[in-house]
């Protein structure tokens, strides 16, 4: 996958790169203004021990600043890299849907931070999960977003569930 993105630092991180680094790389799309997503990356953060142990590389990407990661990330105490994707790259090159023009105006108003994207919209949660060859082995996307799944954070995978499914990948 021909795809860059700065890290919560700044660096740029080429996740073909990444892949090759861990027996599986997984990738999840949030958005840190979304609760129930900010509670999954709390959820793998706890279990982030069960992941090294399997050699498993867990990224975050959504459409924050480096710097608002950074803080995040120090303020969940995050053990795993978070990408920053403002211009929703990440949707284009993985399939990954976005919050929608339609449903932007009620986002925007109970999440101002919205309004702040370049892209004015966010991606939806989903789960990727690479081998290190390269061979993606797990896809989900949320497809759906409006407010009564909470713009697609009701219907994503448990931490659990993302280790379960990285166990899979990797028998």
């Amino acid at each position: 996958i021909d795809l860059a993105l700065a890290d919560e630092q700044s660096r740029l991180i080429q996740l073909d790169d990444e892949i090759t680094k861990a027996a599986a790389t997984a990738l999840l799309p949030f958005a840190e203004l979304v609760t129930l997503l900010r509670e999954l990356l709390e959820e793998l953060g706890k279990i982030a021990g069960e992941f090294r142990a399997l050699d498993v590389a867990v990224l975050g990407v959504s459409a924050d600043t480096p710097a608002r990661l950074q803080k995040f990330r120090e303020k969940l105490e995050l053990p795993f890299t978070l990408l920053s994707d403002p211009m929703l790259t990440t949707a284009a090159a993985l399939g990954v849907p976005v919050a929608t023009k339609a449903n932007f105006v009620a986002v925007s108003v109970l999440h101002p931070t919205v309004r702040t994207y370049p892209k004015r919209s966010f991606l939806q949660p989903a789960l990727f999960v690479w081998r290190r060859d390269g061979t993606l082995t797990h896809r989900w996307c949320q497809t759906e977003s409006s407010l009564t799944n909470l713009y697609g954070a009701r219907g994503r995978p448990r931490a659990d569930q993302v280790l379960q499914v990285v166990r899979k990948v990797l028998t």
